[in-house]
C-alpha cells in the first residue's frame, strides 16, 4: 500500500478515536502534589503502529520511530481555584536535542480517557514522523482531572490552562528528557474546538509578550474551529427547527457557560435554559458524569428526541428580546477570540465552506475583525465535511505542506 494511503487510514482511525475506549486506561494516580511544577504519573514507550492499532483494533502500520509517551499531572487554575490537572509529552526514542515542539491543542470530546494522556492524538505520530516533542494538555474534566466539571467550549480557560501544561512539560523536558535548543520553534496546532484553542493559546502569548520568551510559537495553526461562537449561535438560530449534526454543541455550549467563573448565566437554573424534553431525558446527567464519548452523547440526544435547538433550549433562551438570551450574548462574546488583538506572530486559518459542526461563518469572522493582517493566512476548502477536513488537515503536516 502507498505511504499515502497508510496516513489517510492512520488519521481516519486517530480521529475516530471519539468513538473507542481503551482496556488499558490508567485508572489510579498519585496524590496530587503543591510544591513542584509537574509529577510523573506514568512512562511507557511506544510506536506510531501501537499507537493506531491501540484505537483501531484492525491494521498496524509504523510510520516513525518509538515514542517515549510520558504523562504527568501539574497545576493550574480555573477562577479563583487552584487545580490539579493532567498532560502528555512525547519524544522520539533516542533523540539528544529538541528543536522543535508541537503544541497540541485536541478535538472536542466529552470522555475523561479522550485526551493525550490517555489516548494516543494525531499530533504524536507527526512528531515521530517529523521528529518533534509532542505536548498536549488534558482538558479539565479530563485524565487526572476526570471528577472536576468540564469547561467543554470555554476555549478562554483551556488555553490558559495549556500555557500552564506547556511550562510544566518544558520543567520535565529539561529534567529528563533531549536538551532543548535555546532557540527551538514551538508550532501551537489545533482543530475543531482544539483549533479555537490554539487561537486562544496566540491570542494570550500576543497579549503576554513575557510568554514568547518561554513558548517560542513560530506558526499557529487552526483549523476548524468555534473562534466566535456568537457567530455560530447567529448561523443555528436561523433554523431553530432543522435537526443539527452535531446536537451536544448547543448543550455544552450553554452549560459552558453555566460553569464559567463570574459568569451571569450562573444565575439562571437548567431549568430556565433547557427544555423539558432534554431535562427528563437523563442526557445531562449522563453528560457530566465525564465517562461518555461525544458520539455516544449524540446518539442519546438522537434517541431522545433533541435534535434541534428547539428541543434542546428554551423559547426563553431562543427569543432575542428576552433577558437570558441578552446574558447568554453577553458572555458568549468574552469568548470571543477575533477581537482585542492583532497577530504579530505567523497565524494559517483553515475551514471547510462545507462544514455543518462549525459553519465557516467562524473563520469569515476572524477575517472581519482582524482585517488585512499580513502575519495571517487563510485557506477556504471547497468541500468536505468537518471530520473529513480534520483528516487532511492533519495529513498537510505529513504531506510537507506547511
Amino acid at each position: 500500500m502507498k505511504r499515502s494511503e497508510n496516513i489517510i487510514k492512520v488519521l481516519m482511525a486517530v480521529l475516530a478515536v471519539s468513538g473507542c475506549i481503551r482496556d488499558d486506561i490508567h485508572d489510579e494516580y498519585p496524590i496530587p502534589v503543591t510544591n513542584e511544577w509537574y509529577r510523573i504519573v506514568t512512562t511507557d514507550t511506544i510506536s506510531t503502529a501501537q499507537m493506531i492499532s491501540s484505537i483501531s483494533g484492525s491494521f498496524s502500520i509504523p510510520l516513525g520511530p518509538d515514542m517515549v509517551h510520558t504523562s504527568f499531572q501539574y497545576h493550574s487554575v480555573n477562577g479563583s481555584d487552584t487545580v490539579t490537572l493532567s498532560g502528555a509529552v512525547c519524544w522520539p526514542v533516542g533523540m539528544e536535542i529538541c528543536s522543535a515542539i508541537w503544541l497540541d491543542s485536541h478535538i472536542f470530546s466529552t470522555g475523561w480517557y479522550e485526551c493525550p494522556s490517555q489516548t494516543p492524538q494525531p499530533g504524536m505520530i507527526i512528531s515521530s514522523c517529523n521528529n518533534y516533542v509532542f505536548i498536549g494538555a488534558d482538558y479539565q474534566g479530563q485524565g487526572l482531572s476526570r471528577n472536576l466539571p468540564h469547561p467543554y467550549l470555554n476555549t478562554v480557560l483551556k488555553a490558559s490552562q495549556s500555557i500552564d501544561c506547556f511550562k510544566a512539560a518544558l520543567t520535565l523536558i529539561r529534567d529528563t528528557g533531549p536538551t532543548l535548543e535555546p532557540d527551538y520553534d514551538t508550532y501551537n496546532v489545533g482543530y475543531s474546538l482544539g483549533g479555537a484553542v490554539a487561537m486562544g493559546i496566540a491570542r494570550q502569548v500576543e497579549l503576554n509578550p513575557q510568554l514568547q520568551s518561554i513558548m517560542h510559537i513560530r506558526k499557529s495553526f487552526c483549523g476548524g474551529g468555534p473562534y466566535d461562537q456568537n457567530a455560530l449561535f447567529r448561523h443555528f438560530l436561523k433554523t431553530p427547527d432543522e435537526n443539527l449534526d452535531y446536537p451536544i454543541e448547543f448543550l455544552c455550549a450553554i452549560i459552558s457557560l453555566h460553569r464559567s467563573y463570574n459568569s451571569c448565566i450562573r444565575q439562571y437554573s437548567y431549568s430556565s435554559l433547557f427544555t423539558d424534553k432534554l431535562l427528563n431525558s437523563g442526557v445531562i446527567e449522563q453528560l457530566e458524569t465525564n465517562e461518555y464519548t461525544t458520539t455516544q452523547i449524540n446518539n442519546m440526544l438522537s434517541r431522545a428526541g433533541c435534535t434541534t435547538l428547539n428541543d434542546i433550549l428554551t423559547a426563553q433562551v431562543l427569543n432575542q428580546e428576552s433577558e437570558v438570551y441578552r446574558d447568554i450574548i453577553e458572555e458568549i462574546r468574552k469568548l470571543d477570540l477575533t477581537t482585542g488583538w492583532s497577530p504579530s506572530i505567523p497565524i494559517l486559518f483553515r475551514h471547510s465552506k462545507a462544514d455543518t459542526y462549525v459553519p465557516i461563518e467562524c473563520m469569515e469572522s476572524v477575517q472581519a475583525n482582524m482585517h488585512d493582517n499580513p502575519n495571517i493566512t487563510y485557506q477556504t476548502i471547497e468541500s468536505g465535511s468537518h471530520f473529513e477536513e480534520g483528516i487532511r488537515f492533519y495529513i498537510s503536516f505529513l504531506a510537507g505542506a506547511y
